[in-house]
């Protein structure tokens, strides 16, 4: 009798019979599991694509995207380096500003494409293929809009310009002449092709101007470029070539804040050019010469009443009619380096300008301390005093040596705060030196009436040792917190 029979009659079951009831329930229960995994198979899609959706919604509510793009451009501003030293914008690196910030996203690559300010300084260098900088110096000149511009431009390898650089990145910089502020311009080679740039264009917005010159180069062949700049406040030339007499009258000298002139000029076109300073503040003159010309007197003393930091450096002695005949009425800072001076020299400069001096540093003048203490006296404002190797002997030390018993000190600077000394060994007396120091230890704080804030004295001893018992006197001064010897144990 058949199952099905059996299931429509009174007649039991085999004992085989109920077996294929247990496998159909089996197979309804694996039916069942089935249909469970399916439907977490699909809860879990569903989920992780929820997910997705959820980190995608996170990103757009996040505080960054709902910044205006005016406060995002700031942002951007504060990203960049300023220093056209520091960083070669034009060198295509995703990991610095302000390339960084268009690679992020579109929104954070829309504003900053129009932050104009982002793009107004660059550095460009020179390459071998004049084309290749081309493309991205039109993008970013495109892009900093019409603001003045702040330009680097550096030849960083000794390869030779030639005629086709004239259609590369440089001529499309100076193209836009009337809209640069800052230049910087180093170059290593000589043969600057002169016919890449046309003499005579205005430079309106131009304030500042900084050269570096290869040796043997015509520095008024690239200075002539830049006569007509009514703004012009800074000049800092560097180079090997003499300045030349052509240039003097032409360059806007009267307007001029700040000149650093780093390159052969004689004695005669300094004075020329410093008597048309009028408005200069600070002045760096490295290489006075002797030149062909007499150096007569000026029959009228030239004031210079804004001039407050000087430095100059000559290793020809110096005229005395050079600074005896200006008076610097302002200066704080005087600095001569290498320079051979006579006798009445610097008294004469004081008596001429009556200036408050806070800092004074001769480095290599050919003078004596004698001759040093004549100026010294003069100097009541003195706050730093820097001696390399020159003046230094017996009667300097002998007047920075205080002694509470005697009546009248040698020398009184009531300002003075730190006094720096450099010089050879073989060339000084350790016993005055230590003798010194140590009057300067000891009424320190106040109690020394000649330097009363006198706090800091920097030695710079080179050569052999001292004695032995120089050298334990030398080294308890050191011991205090007054003196330092910098090169002491260069000497041990």
């Amino acid at each position: 009798m058949s199952l099905k029979a059996r299931i429509h009659s009174n007649e039991p079951l085999s004992d085989s019979e109920p077996g294929s009831l247990r496998q159909l329930e089996d197979l309804e229960r694996e039916r069942s599991r089935c249909s469970l995994s399916e439907s977490l198979m699909k809860l879990e899609n569903e989920w992780r694509d929820r997910s997705r959706y959820a980190v995608i919604l996170k990103g757009a509510l996040s505080v960054i995207r709902q910044i205006p793009a005016e406060i995002l451009a700031d942002i951007f501003l504060h990203c960049r380096d300023n220093d056209l030293d520091a960083v070669k914008y034009f060198i295509q690196n995703p990991r610095v500003a302000p390339m960084l910030l268009t690679h992020v996203s579109s929104r954070w690559r829309q504003v900053s494409h129009g932050t104009p300010r982002l793009w107004d300084r660059f550095y460009l260098p020179t390459t071998k293929d004049p084309l290749v900088n081309l493309p991205l110096v039109k993008q970013i000149l495109e892009r900093s809009s019409a603001l003045p511009l702040h330009v680097r431009l550096g030849q960083d390898s000794d390869f030779w310009l030639t005629r086709d650089t004239d259609a590369g990145a440089f001529g499309v910089v100076f193209q836009q002449n009337i809209r640069i502020e800052h230049l910087q311009f180093r170059m290593r080679s000589v043969t600057f092709p002169q016919h890449a740039f046309e003499h005579g264009k205005p430079f309106h917005h131009l304030t500042s101007l900084r050269l570096e010159l290869p040796p043997f180069f015509d520095v008024a062949s690239i200075l002539s470029l830049f006569t007509n700049a009514p703004r012009l406040q800074l000049l800092e030339v560097i180079a090997k070539g003499r300045l030349g007499s052509s240039l003097v009258p032409v360059l806007p000298w009267s307007q001029l804040t700040y000149i650093k002139l780093d390159l052969p000029v004689d004695f005669v076109h300094a004075r020329r050019i410093l008597v048309q300073c009028k408005s200069v503040e600070q002045c760096d003159l490295g290489e006075l010469t002797e030149g062909d010309e007499d150096f007569a007197p000026l029959q009228c003393i030239c004031r210079l009443d804004r001039l407050e930091q000087f430095t100059f450096t000559s290793d020809a002695a110096v005229p005395e009619a050079f600074l005896g005949g200006f008076s610097f009425p302002s200066l704080l800072h005087l600095t001569i380096l290498s320079a051979g001076l006579t006798l009445n020299t610097l008294p004469n400069l004081h008596h001429h300008s009556q200036f408050n001096l806070t800092h004074l540093r001769l480095h290599c003048v050919n003078l004596y301390g004698e001759e040093l203490l004549q100026f010294l006296y003069h100097l009541s404002t003195l706050q730093v005093l820097e001696l390399e190797w020159c003046c230094v002997d017996d009667s300097l030390f002998e007047a920075f040596t205080y002694s509470p018993v005697t009546f009248t000190p040698l020398l009184v600077l009531p300002q003075l705060q730190i006094l720096k000394i450099g010089d050879e060994t073989t060339d000084l007396d350790g016993l005055l030196l230590t003798t010194m120091l140590e009057s300067i230890c000891t009424h320190s704080g106040g109690r020394n009436l000649a330097f009363p804030v006198l706090g800091e004295v920097h030695l710079y001893l080179e050569g052999p040792l001292f004695s032995a018992e120089v050298e334990d006197r030398l080294a308890a001064v050191c011991a205090t917190s007054v003196v330092v010897d910098h090169v002491q144990r260069s000497r041990a």
